[in-house]
């Protein structure tokens, strides 16, 4: 089975080759992008439970009518 192109750059890296840390760097700092994207619901379907920019949105939705209510 190949090895994932990140697994490579990554043996690369260990066994002292600069260009290869440097790429292999970001390969993770493009996959950790990736996951905070996801995180933060940009780009999720519709069905799926709120993150976290959604809930403060919610939170503050409903402390805003909470507030207009005691008015």
């Amino acid at each position: 089975m190949p090895k994932h192109l990140s697994d490579e750059f990554e043996d690369q890296a260990r066994r002292g080759d600069g260009q290869f840390a440097i790429a292999y760097a970001l390969l993770r700092l493009a996959d950790s992008h990736e996951k905070l994207r996801r995180d933060l619901c940009f780009g999720r379907s519709p069905t799926s439970r709120p993150g976290v920019l959604e809930k403060i949105a919610i939170e503050l939705t409903d402390l805003a009518k909470a507030a207009k209510n005691r008015s």
